[in-house]
């Protein structure tokens, strides 16, 4: 709102609210016959003030030295490594009165915690927007690394699913990445079921396929696959293959 103040000489006015963005103050000279204006423009950066972080269920913020550089109003870019259990993960931002803040394209109240992201295997990358009512903006960019499981002897497990799951019975073994073949009894009266994967990164490609049908393609934004499939009597057996660009394919079967 515009605010005018009437002041004389080496008279100091009260203290005015800057507030983010740009705001513009002009000062007038009356004198005897004549009148000079300044025009001063004053830039006050658009940030966050704080940002907490939320791993899974956790109601305590994990310990601020996890984002790298530790957080900082004026840095933009950070990255943080969490362990191969951590599922998603939740950021709580604190901005000044008047502006608005976005986690992954979703309005965040200040000092509330966002929607849960979930989190791939690897990179994920987060941006946080802080947004002034004249649309001045600034980003912040999260990358954070998920880790990859691990074999008894500390080495990368090769698995490009993390996640497979089927309805109308229970599958055996529980899914494993490094269990490639089940079995699963259903009833009689099941005619469908519907088969889901988990990817473990954006650059893993999966299809999967019912003997001699057509491969039904799986990507991260697509629930395509989990269409009914339907089954008839006696065995019906699934393929799932997936890979990236580094591996050779890996197929699960299901009967």
């Amino acid at each position: 709102p515009d605010v005018n103040v009437t002041l004389h000489s080496n008279q100091s006015s009260d203290p005015l609210f800057i507030y983010n963005g740009v705001q513009v103050l002009e000062i007038q000279l009356n004198g005897a016959g004549s009148k000079s204006t300044y025009t001063i423009q004053i830039t006050k950066a658009v940030e966050l003030q704080k940002l907490e972080v939320f791993l899974d269920t956790n109601d305590k913020p994990c310990n601020s030295s996890m984002l790298s550089p530790m957080f900082n109003p004026d840095t933009s870019n950070y990255e943080m490594t969490v362990p191969v259990t951590t599922t998603f993960i939740k950021f709580t931002p604190y901005v000044a009165q008047g502006v608005t803040v976005t986690v992954e394209g979703l309005p965040v109240t200040s000092g509330f915690q966002s929607e849960p992201i979930e989190l791939r295997m690897g990179r994920n990358e987060i941006i946080i927007a802080v947004v002034t009512a004249d649309s001045s903006m600034k980003k912040y960019v999260i990358v954070v690394t998920r880790l990859q499981p691990v074999d008894a002897n500390g080495q990368p497990v090769r698995s490009t699913l993390e996640r497979l799951v089927v309805t109308g019975g229970v599958m055996q073994p529980p899914f494993d990445p490094n269990t490639f073949n089940y079995v699963m009894d259903v009833g009689d009266s099941v005619a469908t079921t519907t088969i889901t994967v988990g990817l473990v990164a954006v650059d893993v490609s999966c299809q999967i396929q019912k003997e001699n049908q057509t491969p039904r393609k799986v990507t991260p934004d697509d629930d395509e696959a989990s269409r009914a499939w339907e089954l008839f009597s006696g065995a019906n057996t699934f393929k799932v293959l997936a890979e990236d660009v580094s591996h050779m394919p890996v197929t699960y079967t299901l009967v």
